[in-house]
């Protein structure tokens, strides 16, 4: 399923190519992507509640630069989880589902 993209098809803070594998995970899942503009990049993890479950990356991202971050729950229940990606504060927002 494509990540919903938030920022507008004009809007240069976009994240691009967001690819997650594999995806439902038993141990360990990854994102990729591309992000389209310069500036402060987050990825984290958050339940259906909205609660962050983990800090993936916390970076300056570099505009075209492929981006590549790991998840490997710890503690957490198998479930439905998100993704957040979110650049110059624009989030693009995905599933995850994680089988243990």
């Amino acid at each position: 399923m494509p990540p919903k993209l938030v920022a507008g098809a004009d809007d240069p803070n976009t994240i691009r190519d967001v690819a997650v594998a594999p995806n439902p995970f038993r141990h360990q899942s990854t994102i990729t992507f591309t992000p389209e503009a310069n500036g402060p990049l987050t990825v984290t993890v958050v339940d259906l509640a909205g609660q962050q479950v983990a800090s993936l990356l916390d970076a300056q991202a570099k505009k075209g630069e492929p981006t590549r971050v790991e998840f490997q729950p710890e503690r957490i229940a198998g479930g439905l989880y998100f993704y957040r990606i979110t650049l110059n504060g624009q989030p693009t927002i995905g599933k995850l589902m994680y089988q243990p």
